[in-house]
């Protein structure tokens, strides 16, 4: 391949799509760094750190935030939304997933009775297009109106 077509790869990935296919696809790919990021935070705390479990739990977490934060914005959404708009409506969907993977995971199996793997299937299908939902029509939809 030559110089200038992996130039021009280069800047397409480097671009939020303009489509929501390329959209979803950039966001499937983030939420897999970010797990990958989140699973390599936890066992570093612990293994390599002594921390606590659940005190490298809550900072690994932390830290997916903020770059999830910062890979969604820059990699998959495009927006002119300021950093501290845009920031404080992806903590506030963050939390609203946590809520929600929480209480899909209740009703499972403690209501329906439910393998705790089937409510993790439910969360898995219900809470990621939601969240993707929340952020492109609300965390990172630009504050200036949409171009038809």
């Amino acid at each position: 391949m030559t110089r200038l077509g992996l130039s021009r790869i280069a800047d397409a990935l480097r671009r939020p799509p303009d489509t929501m296919l390329g959209r979803g696809l950039r966001y499937g790919i983030a939420g897999l760094f970010a797990t990958l990021l989140y699973l390599g935070a936890v066992a570093g705390l612990v293994e390599m750190a002594g921390i606590d479990p659940v005190a490298a739990a809550a900072a690994a977490t932390g830290v997916v935030i903020v770059t999830s934060y910062a890979v969604n914005r820059g990699w998959v959404f495009a927006t002119d939304r300021s950093h501290a708009s845009a920031f404080s409506r992806f903590l506030a969907a963050s939390v609203l997933s946590l809520v929600l993977n929480a209480g899909l995971m209740y009703l499972s199996v403690h209501v329906l009775g439910w393998w705790y793997v089937a409510g993790l299937a439910l969360a898995t299908v219900v809470v990621p297009p939601t969240n993707f939902a929340l952020n492109y029509f609300w965390c990172f939809r630009p504050s200036a109106p949409r171009a038809p």
